[in-house]
């Protein structure tokens, strides 16, 4: 078995490489092979450190570099303006508490208590099949948008309600907010969830029920 090493050089940098010849010689005859030797202990060493520095620089950042580059400030706004939702939700849910007793005392768009209580009832009948739907939307296009388009039907029932002369105006208005309400209250719980630190998401997650009660 015969063993030689050559040197020679490659881009004006000295490359150290090796080969080894292998010669065996059998009762019929001799015959010849060569393999590569397995390369050098420093090109071994150049080259696991590397492939260790490309393996650092394509980590992606820790937890604690993504907590300092989200500022406090615009996770409780995007919090904030998530949960005006869920005012609406409150000021929806009560307005027929006001509502109906103003009717009765007017008595020109309703006169008994059993038609006006209807008010209430369109709200909740609406809001199963809303909700429904604000989940499959808030799957297929995203939390942000859903509750984006929410707010237009929610804008037309209280325009509708605000200048309403009839009672059957009044049941359209309802089951408009109705389906803005509950077509985005559902994102806006998942959004704040999602978008928030999980250091501080327990603590901004309270907003959508403060708000619930301050729209009450």
């Amino acid at each position: 078995i015969k063993c030689k090493q050559n040197i020679g050089s490659q881009n004006d940098h000295d490359v150290t490489y090796s080969q080894m010849s292998v010669d065996t010689v059998d009762s019929s005859g001799s015959s010849h092979s060569s393999v590569d030797c397995p390369s050098s202990p420093e090109s071994n060493d150049n080259s696991s450190q590397n492939t260790n520095m490309d393996k650092t620089s394509n980590k992606s950042p820790t937890d604690e570099n993504n907590k300092e580059k989200m500022e406090l400030k615009t996770q409780v706004c995007a919090a904030l303006t998530a949960a005006t939702l869920a005012m609406s939700t409150g000021s929806n849910v009560a307005l027929s508490s006001s509502l109906i007793p103003l009717l009765l005392q007017e008595n020109q768009v309703v006169s008994d208590f059993k038609t006006a209580s209807w008010l209430a009832t369109v709200f909740l009948i609406t809001a199963i099949p809303s909700s429904v739907l604000g989940g499959i939307c808030s799957d297929k296009f995203g939390r942000r948008r859903t509750a984006m388009v929410a707010c237009l039907p929610l804008v037309a029932g209280w325009i509708v309600l605000s200048t309403a002369s009839s009672f059957e105006t009044l049941l359209l208005g309802r089951c408009l907010c109705s389906f803005g309400v509950w077509l985005g209250y559902p994102s806006s719980t998942i959004f704040i969830s999602e978008v928030v630190h999980p250091n501080v998401r327990g603590t901004l997650a309270v907003f959508p029920s403060m708000l619930l009660s301050v729209g009450m």
